[in-house]
């Protein structure tokens, strides 16, 4: 065998031997840090779906550090059964500059994803591939393990910004109308590893409590949400009403490798009338600029229904938002799964099925 694999919790230094791999390897970002991870595991412990951490390490015979496949199984809620996924796809295994081009070392991590599945009774994996740029260059050596091993292409388009200074001349101009007509009833403010605190985060869990209308999940889960900043990986922006100076709205950017993606935002419903969400993107824009970030990712394009997919109207209007911003800016997110339970596939299949009766209205 050229290669062996180490659990996570096996690894002294876990953060600092996850970072190296991701620094390594040129298609992971943010999806794949180790603060993301963990914030995704509290998040499904919390849930009460989480069942195991299965993520390793891999090195090559003389101990070198060469890759890291971050797996998790949760309990689906797909089928009966378990599910290896974030409740997302997961990121993409990572392979280190150094061995990118070795087949060997992408039949060693399939083949081993496929013994660790088996194993413990896993029905299905799901992998996203979304590089931090739009060139999405998925290589020969991937697509031929896809092939080989069985899976299936389920993969989305995804709205990016195009960020340079002309940037805020090219959105659409009811956005700046908008803009221009609110900018003066609110103050914006930038958020990052300078200036958080404890507070911060509890605004924003009872921001976000307030926007959704109900309580989703605890503290601690905010606070590990919240770890990307503190890493100094991302911002806040945040907006206050300058009649009361009460917090009205926080949108949080991850930035990563020079790219940054579109986060969680909450805004209080009473002033949703009033743009805040675009003031807050306005001013993400004029940041993103600023610390020259060049690509910014806002998230999945609805543009119609396929027989995966019927997006709702909510949907549909997110993504005129958000196409109010990249313009027309689209790169492929690719996603990869594959299922090893005929129960689990045929389950999934009735949903579908269901899903296109109501779609179609039969």
């Amino acid at each position: 065998m050229c290669f062996i694999i180490k659990s996570i919790y096996d690894v002294h230094d876990i953060k600092s031997e996850w970072s190296k791999v991701v620094k390594a390897t040129s298609y992971a970002w943010f999806w794949s840090e180790y603060y993301e991870h963990c914030f995704r595991l509290i998040t499904l412990e919390k849930k009460r779906v989480l069942v195991k951490d299965k993520s390793f390490f891999i090195y090559d015979k003389q101990k070198n550090l060469c890759g890291l496949v971050p797996l998790v199984f949760i309990e689906s809620n797909n089928y009966k059964g378990i599910e290896a996924c974030y409740d997302k796809p997961l990121p993409w295994p990572m392979i280190m500059e150094h061995a990118k081009n070795n087949t060997l070392i992408v039949e060693f991590i399939f083949s081993k994803i496929d013994e660790l599945l088996n194993n413990d009774n896993v029905k299905k994996i799901s992998w996203q591939y979304s590089p931090p740029d739009c060139d999405n260059n998925f290589s020969k050596i991937f697509t031929e393990a896809m092939r080989e091993y069985r899976y299936i292409e389920n993969s989305y388009m995804a709205h990016y910004v195009s960020i340079s200074s002309e940037t805020l001349d090219r959105i659409r101009k009811r956005y700046k109308r908008y803009v221009k007509k609110y900018i003066n009833a609110y103050s914006l403010s930038i958020i990052d590893r300078a200036n958080i605190d404890m507070d911060i985060v509890k605004e924003y869990m009872e921001l976000h409590i307030k926007d959704s209308g109900a309580f989703h999940r605890p503290l601690e889960t905010y606070i590990a949400q919240f770890d990307f900043v503190v890493q100094d990986d991302g911002f806040i922006v945040q907006a206050n009403d300058n009649k009361t100076g009460n917090i009205v709205g926080m949108l949080l950017i991850s930035v990563n490798k020079k790219a940054a993606y579109d986060g969680s935002v909450a805004v209080d419903p009473n002033h949703q009338q009033y743009y805040v969400s675009h003031l807050m993107k306005w001013q993400a824009i004029q940041y993103l600029i600023d610390i020259d970030v060049k690509y910014y990712e806002l998230g999945e394009v609805s543009e119609s229904s396929s027989y995966l997919r019927q997006p709702s109207k909510k949907n549909y209007g997110i993504s005129f938002f958000k196409d109010g911003w990249s313009r027309g800016k689209m790169k492929k997110t690719i996603v990869y799964e594959k299922y090893f339970s005929k129960s689990a596939l045929n389950e999934f299949c009735n949903k579908k099925i269901h899903e296109l009766n109501n779609f179609f209205e039969i």
